[in-house]
């Protein structure tokens, strides 16, 4: 196998990388698309670490990015991470975008060249790592198994614990399907969440996200000033007006709608399967008070998906576990696992930061609440 770096993914077939991506618990956040789209950020440098075979075919890969300016928390590791001191200069292995992570493996690859191709992409980053100056390289919100593998090829004993991400399976082939997996009790509260929101009489509209950047990113404004996160609209609306063009479009908007004027919304992406939620917004004086974010975050991308023979899956991500769980979603644990560098987070001190974290999931979850590999 030969290792090289690539700037761009101009140069890498797209046919080729997602063929790895579709098989990476990250999914659509690792999606050549996606990730074309995140390479214009000027909050990071982006590069490409490739793996090849001997027939020049491509068997693994990983994004790189150095960052400038991270304005997600979530991202920055010293926040994030319990006993992570600040970097000078940071760089992300994998997706940077979307509490999904994983390297790129290809499916194929028997249990020796997949540990031999991982072994390659995690030498490879330390590599960039030194090449760009970065005093810390971090893999990101990686699920069990992923996290276990990159232990191992890093010499990490103690992967950190980060959140919970959500999945809904989907069963059948409609709406009553689904919900005919729950107990008689939870059939009945989410069936009087949907007669509430059918009552309220909202127009439902499936959008392309150009035709309604501009009022999305309102609405996700409003979002994230109700929790704490006050924003001004029109980055917002900037930010989803090139999602539209930088993804080809290829998003659908669910929206709710009042007197033609959206008062909430969904935005979701369809691949390998999976309908990935992306961001949801609410006009929430006039809204009323019918399940609309329950409507429109679960129950319309179920319906969404069923329309496909292909998607039997739902994702719904990072936190509110709970509220998740009680339709239908498995709980997942996610882990940040360092590739190198001085970060001087103790053995210890995670091992017990991920025992808190874990017994906080247990007392609220409980029979929900997701096994943990590393504690």
């Amino acid at each position: 196998m030969k290792v090289s770096l690539a700037a761009s993914l101009d140069d890498v077939p797209d046919a080729a990388w997602d063929r790895m991506a579709a098989a990476a618990q990250a999914g659509f956040y690792l999606s050549h698309r996606w990730l074309r789209h995140e390479e214009d950020s000027v909050t990071a440098t982006a590069g490409y670490v490739l793996v090849t075979d001997e027939a020049s075919r491509l068997v693994g890969a990983a994004p790189v990015y150095l960052v400038h300016q991270e304005p997600n928390a979530g991202y920055r590791p010293h926040e994030a991470l319990t006993g992570v001191r600040p970097a000078d200069r940071l760089l992300i292995a994998g997706a940077r975008r979307g509490y999904r992570n994983a390297p790129l493996l290809d499916p194929d690859l028997d249990a020796a060249d997949r540990e031999h191709c991982l072994q390659l992409l995690v030498d490879a980053v330390a590599q960039v790592a030194r090449e760009w100056e970065a005093d810390q390289a971090w893999w990101l919100y990686v699920h069990d198994d992923v996290a276990a593998a990159l232990a191992t090829a890093t010499g990490t004993r103690v992967p950190q614990l980060q959140g919970t991400d959500a999945a809904v399976s989907l069963p059948g082939n409609g709406f009553d399907d689904y919900l005919g997996a729950f107990p008689a009790r939870r059939q009945y509260a989410i069936r009087k969440e949907l007669n509430a929101f059918r009552a309220a009489d909202y127009e439902l509209r499936r959008l392309k996200l150009s035709q309604c950047w501009s009022q999305a990113g309102d609405l996700l404004a409003q979002l994230q000033g109700k929790y704490g996160h006050p924003a001004d609209p029109e980055p917002l609306r900037q930010l989803l007006r090139r999602q539209a063009e930088g993804l080809a479009d290829s998003g659908t908007i669910l929206g709710c709608f009042r007197d033609d004027q959206m008062v909430g919304f969904a935005l979701t992406y369809d691949f390998a399967g999976t309908v990935w939620l992306r961001a949801t917004g609410f006009d929430y004086d006039r809204l009323a008070g019918a399940a609309e974010y329950f409507a429109l975050s679960c129950y319309q991308p179920i319906e969404h998906a069923y329309l496909s023979a292909d998607l039997r899956r739902m994702h719904l991500g990072k936190g509110t576990a709970q509220a998740k769980s009680r339709r239908g979603a498995r709980l997942s644990p996610l882990w940040a696992v360092p590739n190198h560098g001085s970060h001087d987070a103790a053995d210890d001190a995670v091992a017990a930061a991920n025992h808190r974290l874990g017994q906080a999931w247990q007392a609220e979850l409980g029979d929900h609440a997701p096994s943990l590999s590393f504690n």
